[in-house]
């Protein structure tokens, strides 16, 4: 048996390898596709590497390189973010191992700091992950069972949350699908207005362009729009992929808060998710456990499990970490 060796792979479809097509830990990330869609986007460089060992791929890690800043500022944050991986075959903890070590070999000299956002318990890993130098950060998610009833899922909805739906229906806002890429935008435009206006930083409009261009024809994108009177007032964008939705980014016009948009769509979204058969419907992040978190204590609302995932991080240059931590405080003080 030959050694295992790392490999590029950004270039290969799921139907290619063979280990994760009913791999029970695959996710939209780790998939070869989503990396095609981040290799698009502006100051980020999408990576997808495979164990690859006797000619077949044995292990998959995929993220992206992320600098929000131009130089001299991305010297000191320029970053790797993993969203759910690694994913190897019959979660064999060397083939983890493998991937962790080899591929900070790659990333460890272009990179401050790597990041893995954990979307399934990881508890059994954290000691591999603890030998490769990494440190587990306590992070926040909420999960709905898409597997629960009608009524039950309606049930565990917030009373207030669940009136506001009423309200907003009986004011005649409409649930539809957005399919072209006229509506698509306008949904782009929503959504860069409510970070902006809630001071949030936003995703980079090449992402969610990249994303339409790409997925928007697939089964692993999909776009909802809430509109009153013709006119499109909130949308959400969610990510497809096996058994699990998630909520990938959202928007919403404030002159009509009193049509409850994002509480309308919510409701709607997981009424739509349970009937096409998806068992999860993952929040994406619900802050640190014992910080006050306004979109958390909004996400509770509509149900669901509180789940404590957490995250990995690994400082390749302390120096250069701390450094940018500094800079990035000082410029928040002249905004």
């Amino acid at each position: 048996m030959y050694e295992m060796r790392l490999v590029e792979i950004i270039k290969s479809k799921k139907s290619d390898l063979g280990f994760l097509q009913q791999h029970a830990d695959i996710n939209i990330f780790q998939d070869p596709a989503y990396a095609r869609v981040q290799n698009a986007v502006n100051n980020q460089e999408a990576f997808c590497f495979g164990a690859e060992q006797d000619g077949q791929i044995i292990g998959i890690l995929s993220g992206v390189i992320i600098q929000n800043f131009g130089w001299p500022v991305s010297l000191f944050t320029t970053r790797a973010v993993i969203w759910g991986g690694p994913v190897v075959a019959n979660n064999d903890k060397s083939i983890t191992a493998f991937l962790l070590e080899e591929s900070q070999k790659r990333l460890g000299k272009r990179v401050i700091f790597t990041q893995f956002r954990n979307m399934r318990d990881m508890s059994l890993l954290k000691p591999t992950y603890e030998r490769c130098g990494y440190d587990y950060i306590p992070h926040l998610n909420i999960l709905i069972d898409l597997q629960q009833s009608q009524d039950s899922l309606i049930a565990n909805i917030n009373k207030n949350k669940r009136k506001n739906v009423r309200k907003s229906i009986n004011k005649g806002t409409v649930f539809k699908q957005i399919e072209s890429e006229e509506e698509f935008n306008k949904a782009v435009a929503l959504i860069m207005d409510t970070y902006q206006r809630i001071g949030i930083p936003a995703p980079d409009k090449s992402l969610l362009d990249s994303g339409f261009r790409q997925l928007g024809g697939s089964e692993n994108l999909i776009a909802f729009g809430a509109y009153w009177e013709g006119e499109m007032i909130g949308t959400r964008l969610e990510l497809l992929y096996d058994k699990l939705v998630y909520d990938w980014y959202a928007g919403s016009n404030p002159a009509y808060n009193n049509k409850y948009p994002n509480d309308f769509l919510i409701y709607h979204i997981l009424l739509w998710a349970r009937e096409q058969g998806f068992q999860t419907f993952d929040f994406g992040g619900a802050g640190k456990p014992g910080v006050p978190y306004g979109v958390r204590d909004h996400k509770s609302k509509f149900g669901g499990e509180l789940v404590e995932y957490g995250r990995f991080d690994k400082v390749h240059n302390t120096y250069l970490y701390n450094l940018g931590k500094l800079g990035l405080k000082a410029l928040q003080l002249f905004k």
